[in-house]
Parts: structure tokens; sequence; C-alpha cells
């Protein structure tokens, strides 16, 4: 597991494009021989599948109906982009239970090695590069030179970072000197000067204060849930993209995300109830096949959505309505909402790993405004470090 989370978070500098390719290979492979055949799926395993099974017919139906019929290859694509994080989800909440605590408690320690000198080393980078720029800033903001690391941009960087504060911020509860980690890899998370890990940063300070003040750990959830702590996160989550929000949605000048927005809804509407079906509009089978729908829609005449466009894929909840239309839409959306009431059901009683879902959470949530972060194959993958919390909760559970 170390391995995969290694060549991951190097995967974009090394330029690996299998990992998540392998990934979900064996997450499907081991939903069949294990989960399946062994009759190991629990209730909300098979409250997902369910569910996934649903969306999937909608949009081949939406498919069937529709005049436009993309080709196969599309279809199966965005199968895989649809099943890509629930599977993995259920395939390695599997395998982590079917592992012993151990192995679990073992592979936590390497993983918490593994981002402290991570973050270790970005930190130093970081001061490094404002003493003596060593070719690691990216673009001017706010009077400052933001920081990127080792990835092309601090926009990269802050796609990855997210999995080192998860990581960090669980790891308090095995070692509370940790969190001196936590915060070198907070401000090196800053210094992307991205509105969205600036918001984020603060969110994950506000949440430490809240668990750290607490006394008794049953104490815990009342203290989360306290009017003041609920107001102050939705303020922040107010801010949190609000830049990118004024800047793509709400700016005089028409932006690819504003019109992806505005014909995904137009979309959905014309399409209704099925949608215009898989490999459509939006998704990365779309845009490699490019899809009749951006020239009935005009889309094609934007600069940055023509054929092979930089920004084709720059949508996500658009993109899932206008494909699975309107039903699909609420289905998918109970579908992730299942998956995170199980993940925070599950880490409720140990604080910092409820608080590491938490943030993930409000990550995926915010960024899925943006970008097609569901679909992302980093999301499939951080998801199974997220599965490792909840079977460690479990086995400390079991053990008491």
């Amino acid at each position: 597991m170390l391995v995969i989370i290694i060549l991951t978070m190097l995967s974009h500098v090394l330029n690996i494009g299998f990992i998540g390719e392998f990934i979900y290979v064996w997450a499907v492979f081991y939903l069949v021989i294990i989960g399946v055949k062994r009759n190991r799926l629990n209730k909300i395993h098979i409250k997902i599948l369910f569910l996934l099974i649903l969306i999937l017919m909608i949009g081949i139906i939406g498919n069937l109906l529709a005049i436009y019929k993309p080709p196969f290859k599309g279809i199966v694509m965005d199968i895989v982009n649809f099943t890509k994080l629930p599977i993995c989800f259920i395939s390695f909440s599997l395998f982590w239970d079917n592992t012993s605590f151990i192995v679990k408690e073992d592979t936590m320690h390497m993983i918490t090695l593994f981002a402290k000198i991570f973050t270790a080393i970005a930190f130093l980078s970081l001061i490094l590069n404002f003493i003596l720029p060593i070719g690691m800033g990216d673009d001017i903001r706010y009077g400052i030179e933001s920081f990127k690391f080792i990835y092309d941009s601090a926009a990269w960087l802050n796609q990855y970072w997210i999995f080192i504060v998860i990581v960090l911020f669980a790891s308090i509860s095995l070692n509370r000197k940790n969190s001196t980690f936590l915060f070198l890899a907070l401000i090196v998370w800053s210094f992307t000067l991205r509105s969205r890990a600036i918001a984020l940063v603060f969110i994950t300070v506000l949440i430490y204060l809240i668990i750290t003040k607490k006394q008794y750990v049953d104490d815990f959830k009342k203290r989360f849930l306290k009017k003041r702590y609920i107001i102050s996160i939705t303020i922040l989550m107010g801010i949190l993209g609000l830049s990118s929000i004024k800047k793509y949605f709400l700016g005089i000048k028409v932006t690819a995300r504003q019109l992806l927005l505005e014909n995904g809804i137009t979309i959905m509407k014309d399409y209704f109830p099925f949608g215009s079906g898989l490999a459509t509009y939006g998704t990365e089978a779309a845009k490699k096949f490019y899809s009749p729908l951006y020239h009935e829609y005009n889309l094609s005449s934007f600069w940055a959505l023509k054929e092979n466009g930089t920004e084709l894929t720059d949508t996500f909840w658009p993109a899932v309505g206008a494909q699975i239309g309107f039903f699909g839409l609420l289905l998918y959306i109970c579908l992730i909402v299942t998956i995170f009431k199980y993940c925070i059901y599950n880490t409720r009683k140990s604080p910092f790993f409820f608080g590491s879902v938490i943030i993930y959470g409000i990550y995926l949530f915010v960024s899925s405004t943006a970008t097609g972060i569901f679909f992302s194959d980093l999301t499939a993958i951080f998801i199974t470090v997220i599965c490792l919390f909840i079977s460690l909760e479990k086995g400390r559970n079991f053990n008491k």
C-alpha cells in the first residue's frame, strides 16, 4: 500500500499513468471474488451497488433514446468513471476489514512516516525557495510567489497535498507530536495561495481546535455540533472558492465553466428524464470523442471548448445532470452521501479520524463545483486510506 501511495504522490512528476487503472481493476476483482462470491457485503455496500446499477441503467437508457450514439469505448470510459470511487470504496473496506489489526497499524505508521518526510522536504524547499529561488515558485498572487514544490503548478500541488493533510490529521490519534508536522503541512498548503487551499487551512485549524479543546471523547459530537462551530465552518465554506465562483460563474467575462454549467442545465431539461447518455457531455470520454452536443449547443464556438479544448472537463455536477438526467443526478448525490455518512458514522468515536473525514469531504464537495473530482483517480486512491481509518477504528472498538 505504501508503494502505491508513494507512486501516486509522484505520478504527476514521473508521468506514471497506470496506478489508477491498476487500483480499479484490482478493486473490481476483489469485489467479485471476496465481496460477491464469499458474501462479505454489508447492507451499506449493497445499497451503494444498487444505486450504482440504477445510475448506469439510466445512463445507458439515455444513450439508447438519444439521437447521438457515442462510441462503445466512450461509454465504457464513463462507466469506469461512475463506478471508480464506489467500487474502490467497497473493495478496500472489505480488504482492510479482512486484514489483521497489527498489519493495519503498521501500514498507518508507514504512511504517516512518508507523509512526515514529504512534509519536511516540502517545508524546507519552501523556505529555501524564498531565500534562494530554486525553481519551485509558480505565479504571483497577493504580491507573493505561490509555491508549487515538485509539481508543474501550485494547482497540482493543491490537488495532491490534501492527502498529506488528512493523513497527518488522522495520525495525531496515534501520536500527538504529529500535530507539528500537520501545521508544517498547512503552511506549505497555504503557500499555494489558492483560495480553496487557504480556506481549507482555516477549516482544518478550526476542527483541530474544536477537538483538542474537548475533555472527553463522548463530548466530542456535542462540541462539534455547537452552533458557533457550525456557523464558523459554514462561513469558511462560503469563503472557500469564493474568488473562483466570482471569476468563473458571476463575472462579466464569459468563461468555459459558466457555459458548461448553463448548457448542462439546458441539456438536462431537453433530455428529461434520462439525460443525453454516457460519454456525451463534460467528461473525459465526451472530450476524447468530441460529442456532437458541443456543436448542437454552440459550445464549440468558445475557444476553450473546441475539439481538444483545454477546459472541456472543467465541470462535474452539470455533466452528471446532463448525462444521466435529473433523477440520475439525485441518485448519484444519494450515493455520495451514503458513502460519506458511512465514513462519518464509523469514525465518530475517534475525533482525529472523524475530523480527517470531514476535511476530505469538504474538500471534495468544494472541488466538485469546478472539476470532476469524484471521477478522479486520486480520489479513488485516497479514499482507500479513509477506508483504512474506518477499519482501524473498528479494530480498536473490537479490541476494547
